[in-house]
């Protein structure tokens, strides 16, 4: 999975690294939100972590410009906060386009879970793109574990890329 990492702190920059290379993530780092924006329209990024306070393009402004971009596929985009955020802002960052929270400091062991949700969630949309949602349906209909099922093999499948 590509990652790109968007902080100016390099604390948290190391920190990120640090926790995305052990779960054997490719991490892209940028020092601000234009530097950010520039990568992105470079490479393919599976997954955004992004600072919500930065120079030159905050967080959520780069979020906007992810979401806008028509021909970008789905990178899942968190935003990191250190400050006391009212839920109006976290409500405005979901409807932006946001679709999860890193907390100050940062925790690796919850990144590390967030990652599972993120590689989870991919495998399942490339089952789909490859049977088409129809016959997605049909499959988990057709079985009571087949949920069960597709989620064994997307762990499966990644824990196979790992070793």
């Amino acid at each position: 999975m590509k990652v790109l990492v968007a902080d100016d702190d390099p604390v948290s920059q190391k920190l990120l690294e640090a926790v995305l290379s052990e779960f054997g993530c490719e991490v892209l780092i940028a020092p601000n939100g234009q530097e950010a924006w520039e990568t992105f329209n470079r490479q393919d990024i599976d997954l955004i972590i992004s600072d919500w306070m930065m120079p030159e393009m905050d967080g959520l402004a780069f979020c906007r410009k992810v979401r806008r971009r028509s021909n970008s596929g789905y990178p899942f985009f968190f935003l990191i906060t250190g400050k006391k955020t009212k839920v109006a802002d976290y409500c405005q960052a979901m409807e932006e386009g946001v679709d999860d929270f890193l907390y100050k400091p940062i925790d690796g062991n919850v990144l590390k879970n967030q990652l599972k949700v993120v590689q989870r969630t991919r495998s399942l949309l490339i089952s789909v793109s490859k049977v088409g949602v129809k016959g997605f349906y049909q499959f988990i209909k057709s079985k009571p574990e087949g949920l069960e099922e597709v989620n064994h093999r997307s762990l499966t499948a990644r824990g196979a890329r790992r070793t």
